[in-house]
């Protein structure tokens, strides 16, 4: 990886920072208690094709086995490339997805990729944290 785009995960860095962790650039990706791996973006993020690529690697990284589940946190995205959205959509890592949303620009968001990139696994929009949780692990 180029320099300003390091991934900071301890199996990589060997330093001390939570197993269950992985960041970069535009996201942190980390396990959950509750069993689904969660993917959360700063403020106003322009996610690339580079950026999906590199939080999907963090997802793989932290799956437990072929079928886990993914909350993805949309709530301050400012935007998702179309490369973004393919690499998405066309992941074989989750085994479903739910995009937790709460302002209208999160929900276009959320709406287009669900509309227009055709998720290749079950992906649903949530405005309550719980409800998304719930159908995130209904088939476990």
């Amino acid at each position: 990886m180029t320099v300003g785009r390091e991934l900071r995960h301890p199996a990589v860095t060997g330093d001390s920072m939570d197993p269950d962790e992985v960041v970069g650039p535009r996201f942190r990706v980390y396990r959950s208690p509750a069993g689904y791996v969660r993917c959360d973006h700063p403020d106003r993020a322009e996610l690339t094709g580079r950026d999906a690529r590199e939080a999907l690697q963090a997802i793989a990284s932290l799956a437990e086995g072929p079928s886990t589940p993914v909350l993805v946190d949309l709530r301050v995205t400012h935007s998702v490339c179309r490369e973004a959205r393919k690499a998405f959509a066309t992941s074989p890592v989750p085994s479903r997805i739910a995009m937790y949303v709460e302002s209208s620009l999160s929900r276009v968001i959320a709406n287009f990729f669900i509309g227009v990139s055709g998720p290749s696994v079950p992906t649903r929009m949530f405005s309550d944290l719980d409800a998304a949780q719930r159908w995130l692990l209904d088939d476990r």
